[in-house]
């Protein structure tokens, strides 16, 4: 009920605040509401991202950025951290054992999005969602 924003403000502060990780969030476009199921999707993949981090990255620092654009919505989590081996397919984040990431997937994808992951070990990991807005944003 808080919106987008405000709930990742909130989980960007607990983290520094509660965990000591030096956390930042950006945004670029024009902020606008979203259907509450797309933001419901896009809060849930950036808290179980930054759970990631504070649980298993070992990061010193990670980063939010939102990018609202005309017709999509970028939501990009990085960190510093130990960084791991990506399956080549997103259909094998269940059998590698990243249920984390496999749920972000399927989150984003029933909504006509799509979940990018990065990562090699020692050198930190990116995870990008990518929201097709069109006619679904609401002002």
């Amino acid at each position: 009920h808080l919106g987008l924003l405000a709930a990742i403000r909130g989980l960007v502060r607990e983290l520094r605040a509660e965990h000591g990780l030096e956390t930042e969030l950006a945004v670029t476009g024009k902020v606008s509401r979203l259907p509450p199921e797309c933001e419901l999707a896009l809060f849930r993949i950036a808290q179980e991202a930054l759970n990631n981090v504070r649980q298993h990255a070992g990061a010193a620092r990670a980063s939010v950025r939102l990018a609202f654009g005309p017709g999509s919505l970028r939501m990009t989590i990085q960190d510093d951290g130990c960084g791991f081996a990506v399956p080549r397919r997103m259909d094998d984040l269940l059998a590698a054992g990243k249920l984390g990431l496999a749920g972000m997937e399927e989150r984003v994808r029933a909504l006509g999005g799509t979940l990018s992951v990065r990562s090699e070990p020692g050198r930190g990991t990116t995870v990008c969602a990518t929201m097709p807005l069109g006619s679904r944003l609401m002002e």
